[in-house]
């Protein structure tokens, strides 16, 4: 128990003995993920980072099956999109978390490539998305871990500061280690699991999947085998006493599980503690307003030409240079992020052929591969011409791995580079038109076999089934919706190009039985509600209007004030905007040897890849003979229904968790804004 003298973190060394432990598998459901690592001068203390990299490197070195499973929101629960002036809250918390997980000398990412491990061999993360025609419920994931199956940690506490440290916010955990012991598989190897782990992890799984949970419940306990006795060993029933234990970390390697790691010590006084933090957040608004002043007149010596070799951070600020940095894979810092080497899960499955076994279509590199997809459409682009999807430091037209700012170090693997070959099949992916049946969704759907989530690690269900799933289902809420954030978006530019889509959604279905100059007349008229309902909402981006909560400039300015308790106005006037104009430091990659043509258009519209494909639509039905309408237009009845059809493919709920978004902007440090950095990170870490 806490005490004036004694800081109560129980919660945290739970979590850290149990990673330890671990013999195979880590599934972790959170609100947030903020871990070991370092935001701006501001150190992350809370270790649960450490354990999952210690343990993935102990797995490596031992060749062990292992694996982590994470699910995290796709954006923090808040009123505002990210774009927005008072969104600081959110760009803060998802700053916080791209130095946790792939971005920064201080990443998980960053740590694993410095060892020479591929993180995603080790550790992934998803997202859950839902969609309706209507606002409906919100998803939220419960606060908890499962390790093996056998023990699993449930309560409040979230995976961050304010949650962990013991000093700040008040939580609640329960650990249930499980005794009521069956049969299980691990890696394809049997393995003893727990009763009650294994069920709700099952459960938990299959429900992301889309899999009806209830109806397959009275099935599961008829089928599961008999209890199996415990082992004859007290430490299953004796008292659980993490503190006590804590020290006695990974015998086998004790060089290397020690070696960095620091647990808190329990004796550390809670008024101390309190008083540190609160001289802390201080200080940091006092680096705050010097940031955000260097900031200011960096821009203004590059406008003016006297900043010559500084295309990147802010001048004489070392701190925002070492946060875009990473490792090479021999162990030495160079510029860049993790992330962008890193392919993301996307790509790898897209590259791979996954998954291997589909009820329907084959995935479409294999299509292409055997020459039955059609002609290729153009790359996906920017009205400006940025190609999507181009990570941060990539070469001129995305055509090779990226390179960090010296070429020399370049030091790419195979699978790295076959990712460029699958950005670019997802970049002409999206300026597909709908209704074009050859080019289908890249990813199809897998093979779900409701009985075959047994062993959570083995290649066969993580990537031809989970993972494939996500992917899949990303796919189909990137065509339909343009939703954010999303893995093809690394800069400003490209996320306005994508909420620009969602204004068309919320049009009403085009009627094309009205006039069209009535139509026309009516577009024109502000005060004209048509009856006819839109497309749908769109997912994650837009705050709480997706569950009927309007957000009025007014809701804005008071957000504003109670921020940073200052005039709104001011605070609009002086706040740094996302740079959406020619003068963007962001990362601009433009066409590159494989586009075609010169005509550039914004994803989606009909001038993209149309013409390329006329002679294939006339082989195809009436229906998809139908003009795509155009990006301004609203959509026509026969699009809602490809759009709904496709929906109607998705598999439960299971996305992937964006390592790339708004990369470009980061490595230029054109994410946060001024504002964002003047507020103590303590409030949202």
């Amino acid at each position: 128990m806490g005490t004036l003298n004694k800081v109560e973190h129980s919660i945290q060394t739970a979590y850290l003995k149990a990673i330890q432990m671990s013999e195979h598998f880590v599934y972790i459901e959170n609100q947030f993920f903020i871990t070991s690592t370092v935001v701006g001068d501001v150190e992350i203390e809370n270790r649960i980072g450490d354990a999952l990299v210690h343990r993935i490197i102990r797995a490596h070195r031992e060749g062990t099956k292992w694996r982590a499973c994470i699910l995290i929101p796709l954006l923090p629960g808040f009123t505002f999109p990210v774009d927005h002036e008072s969104a600081s809250a959110i760009r803060i918390i998802l700053e916080c978390q791209n130095r946790t997980i792939n971005r920064g000398p201080n990443s998980i990412f960053s740590k694993l490539r410095k060892e020479g491990i591929d993180p995603d061999d080790y550790i992934t993360f998803f997202s859950l998305r839902g969609w309706g025609k209507l606002p409906g419920e919100v998803l939220t994931t419960e606060q908890l871990m499962i390790v093996d199956d056998r023990l699993a940690i449930i309560g409040s506490a979230n995976i961050n500061e304010r949650s962990q440290r013991g000093d700040r916010d008040s939580e609640l955990a329960a650990v249930i280690r499980d005794t009521d012991l069956i049969d299980g598989t691990m890696g394809g190897k049997p393995f003893k699991v727990g009763r009650f782990a294994h069920t709700l992890r099952v459960r938990l799984m299959r429900e992301h999947l889309g899999i009806d949970v209830d109806s397959l419940y009275e099935e599961d306990i008829e089928q599961q085998p008999d209890s199996v006795e415990p082992p004859a060993n007290p430490g299953n029933t004796q008292r659980w006493d993490p503190d006590n234990e804590q020290e006695d970390i990974s015998p086998e390697h004790p060089k290397l599980e020690k070696e960095d790691f620091k647990p808190i010590k329990g004796e550390t006084s809670a008024v101390s503690r309190m008083v540190q933090l609160a001289a802390g957040n201080i200080q940091q608004v006092f680096s705050g307003v010097d940031a955000a002043v260097a900031y200011g007149q960096s821009e203004a010596a590059h406008d003016i030409g006297i900043a010559p070799g500084r295309e990147h951070g802010i001048t004489g600020d070392e701190g925002l240079n070492k946060e875009r940095q990473t490792y090479g894979r021999d162990g030495q810092l160079e510029p860049g992020f993790a992330s962008s080497k890193v392919p993301t899960l996307e790509e790898k499955t897209v590259a791979e052929k996954r998954p291997h076994e589909t009820s329907g279509d084959k995935p479409l590199a294999e299509a292409i591969e055997k020459g039955v997809a059609g002609p290729n459409p153009l790359s996906g682009k920017t009205q400006d011409g940025e190609l999507y999807a181009a990570p941060a430091d990539a070469m001129p037209g995305d055509t090779e791995p990226p390179h960090a700012r010296t070429p020399s170090k370049e030091d790419a693997d195979d699978q790295e580079k076959s990712a460029v070959r699958a950005r670019m099949l997802l970049r002409q992916h999206l300026t597909v038109p709908y209704g074009t049946k050859n080019w289908t969704i890249p990813t199809p759907a897998p093979i779900i076999d409701p009985h075959g989530f047994d062993d959570p690690i083995s290649d066969h269900f993580f990537k031809d089934v989970w993972i494939a799933a996500a992917v899949h289902n990303t796919e189909i809420y990137r065509q339909v919706f343009h939703a954010v954030p999303d893995d093809l978006i690394t800069t400003w530019k490209q996320y306005k190009e994508f909420v620009a889509h969602h204004e068309r959604l919320q049009k009403p279905v085009h009627d094309p039985n009205t006039d069209k100059d009535k139509a026309a007349t009516a577009d024109k008229n502000a005060d004209d509600k048509s009856d006819r309902p839109a497309v749908g909402r769109v997912p994650s981006e837009g705050g709480n209007s997706e569950i009927g909560v309007v957000v009025t400039d007014t809701d804005a300015k008071n957000a504003a004030q109670d921020q940073l308790g200052k005039d709104p106005d001011a605070n609009v006037r002086e706040n740094r905007t996302p740079d959406v104009s020619s003068h963007s430091k962001a990362p601009s990659v433009t066409s590159g040897r494989y586009e075609e043509g010169s005509t550039s258009a914004v994803p989606g519209s009909p001038t993209q890849g149309h013409q390329r494909f006329e002679t294939q639509q006339s082989q195809q039905s009436q229906q998809t003979k139908k003009k795509p309408t155009g990006p301004d237009e609203p959509f026509e009845p026969w699009e809602r229904e490809y759009m709904e059809e496709l929906l109607n493919d998705v598999k439960g709920h299971l996305v992937l968790f964006p390592t790339r978004f708004l990369e470009g902007e980061d490595i230029a440090d054109n994410f946060l804004f001024n504002a964002d950095r003047l507020l103590p990170l303590p409030i949202y870490n």
